[in-house]
């Protein structure tokens, strides 16, 4: 249950961690308006460094990614910052975009990652981080709700996984 909501405008914010401050805690929701210079590959740095952990597990569902994307995430499963990786991408962008698409998912999936293509337009980031000194798991959900006038509005709340 969300308690708290925070509203973030982030359009001209150079960072995510420096635009968040820290994550969203139990009963707190954060929505965040970005401007498409940034993408959902920036949030697992800022994920990383505000929380000072690993991502054990990671999930992804996404429209589309660039090459520059799926280099940061295979640099990140080589690195162990991220343990494992899953993404879902569209299968639009899949037919689409196979220059992006082909030349990528061989090398992430050589990684250990998991990329499936399916008729999706949802946006999601879900991590699961290392655990903490209390023993405590906590997750964090990008939601892409709506694109208007060159921004993306995004939801970011604990999840349980």
């Amino acid at each position: 249950m969300i308690a708290t909501l925070k509203s973030i405008d982030a359009t001209g914010t150079k960072s995510f961690a420096a635009a968040l401050g820290r994550l969203p805690g139990t009963g707190e929701s954060v929505h965040m308006i970005i401007g498409f210079r940034h993408s959902m590959g920036d949030l697992l740095p800022a994920v990383m460094r505000l929380s000072g952990q690993r991502i054990v597990e990671c999930f992804i569902a996404t429209l589309t990614y660039s090459k520059q994307n799926a280099a940061d995430w295979c640099s990140m499963l080589d690195s162990i910052e991220i343990g494992k990786l899953s993404v879902i991408v569209s299968h639009y962008f899949a037919k689409t975009s196979p220059q992006i698409y082909d030349s990528t998912v061989p090398t992430l999936r050589t990684k250990g990652a998991i990329v499936t293509p399916v008729r999706c337009h949802a946006k999601l980031l879900l991590c699961k981080l290392a655990e903490q000194a209390d023993n405590h798991r906590r997750g964090i959900g990008q939601h892409q709700i709506s694109k208007n006038r060159g921004t993306t509005d995004d939801l970011l709340q604990p999840v349980a996984l």
